[in-house]
């Protein structure tokens, strides 16, 4: 039922992505040191937050819904998902302007004005070369794809290093940096990307859809933000910036499951809505049941070594300063475990139109994470952030489960 070739280079773009992130957050955390790798993790998350509304409201919308609009041309179909990305890199540069300016003028978060710009420039050239790689995924231009990627992420980890050398290297640096190599990447894509053709009438009908289908994708990605990065915010505040550092540190190490999360979600909407379409709910059952087993057992067997040597693996990473925090490892496997069965379960629920599931569950896990972030950080330390994280996720997968259950019997019943 796999397209093991679309598979295949699916994972291995995000091999190269996740490994060039992994290497990145090692460099970032030793030449920056505890303290200013947090302020960087505090920065990202606004990247972040608007990334993931960036994948919710363009990037899913448009590797889902083309097999369902075939009735249109695909120079218009993506022309009209450029557009709109343009419309959204345009407001997140405002976004993000506004903000820093109020944060840089709070001492408590230690952020300097001089990372104002280089911020604005990584979060608009991010999203935009972000915006081509999901194309080119669709589009099984999987060769550019990859191309464009070793440009944007590799090329970060050579001028990192070279600025290293230099004795050049800063927070401000870094974000520069990682600006300059995704403008390189855009400029790579640009024309291997359709000719731009307008039609409004067409457009509209485009967008009227896109809205119907990732409405609730959108509420849900900020819900799902603000119950995952709030605890790490929350550690910046209760028990400071090098806090969460430390967190940060171990994230970037389980992290490296993000080589089958991210290159399975490069695939299997895309691959979910054929099965959809073409043999209904009964395939996608068993289509997504697969799935699921795949990225379970794939997460546990790479958990492994992580679990046998935190110590080792910590120490080796980042340096001995980094080793006390060892134990944050046990927390991001267990985490990591829980979410591999998130990945299947809201693409089933994206597929079936039920996205409304996904927003309902972040919900109750942002109303657990605004009444309980606090009080866990401040009585329990690290352990509490990392237990309120491990309950969110518990808690969203559970309800995602029982919501696709529930549709699924229905979709079979009808």
């Amino acid at each position: 039922m796999f397209n093991f070739n679309n598979i295949n280079w699916a994972l291995l773009d995000q091999a190269l992505v996740s490994g060039v992130n992994f290497l990145s957050g090692i460099l970032l955390a030793r030449l920056l040191g505890l303290t200013d790798y947090g302020v960087f993790t505090l920065l990202w998350m606004m990247v972040l937050f608007l990334n993931n509304i960036q994948y919710a409201l363009i990037m899913s919308p448009m590797m889902s819904l083309r097999p369902e609009t075939y009735n249109i041309s695909s120079r218009m179909f993506y022309s009209s998902f450029s557009v709109l990305q343009l419309v959204y890199s345009f407001a997140s540069l405002i976004v993000v302007a506004s903000v820093m300016v109020v944060l840089s003028g709070i001492d408590a978060f230690g952020i300097s004005s001089d990372v104002i710009l280089p911020l604005v420039c990584v979060t608009v050239f991010y999203q935009v070369q972000e915006f081509f790689r999901r194309y080119f995924f669709s589009n099984k231009m999987f060769v550019v794809a990859f191309t464009s990627d070793v440009i944007s992420y590799f090329g970060q980890i050579v001028l990192f290093i070279l600025a290293a050398y230099l004795n050049e290297f800063s927070l401000v640096t870094a974000l520069w940096l990682i600006a300059c190599t995704s403008l390189i990447a855009i400029l790579y894509s640009i024309p291997r990307f359709v000719k731009i053709s307008i039609d409004i009438d067409v457009y509209k009908m485009i967008y009227i859809k896109n809205w119907s289908y990732s409405k609730w994708l959108v509420a849900t990605s900020i819900m799902q933000w603000f119950s995952g990065h709030f605890f790490i915010f929350i550690t910046g505040i209760v028990l400071g910036v090098t806090s969460v550092g430390a967190v940060k540190s171990a994230l970037n190490i389980v992290g490296v499951l993000h080589i089958l999360f991210q290159g399975l979600e490069n695939v299997i909407p895309v691959e979910a809505s054929k099965w959809y379409i073409k043999h209904g709910a009964i395939k996608l059952q068993s289509y997504i049941s697969q799935v699921l087993l795949y990225t379970v057992l794939g997460t546990i067997a790479i958990s492994i070594p992580i679990l046998l040597f935190p110590k080792d693996i910590m120490g080796y990473l980042y340096g001995n300063s980094f080793v006390e925090y060892y134990y944050l490892l046990y927390w991001c496997v267990a985490i990591y475990v829980v979410m591999s069965f998130g990945l299947s379960l809201k693409v089933a629920l994206r597929t079936i139109n039920s996205t409304r599931s996904i927003f309902i569950a972040q919900s109750i896990t942002g109303v657990i994470t605004l009444f309980t972030s606090y009080m866990l950080a401040d009585m329990f330390g690290l352990h509490g952030v990392m237990f309120g994280l491990l309950l969110i996720n518990i808690v969203f997968i559970s309800v995602l489960y029982f919501s696709y259950k529930k549709t699924i019997k229905m979709k079979l019943t009808n």
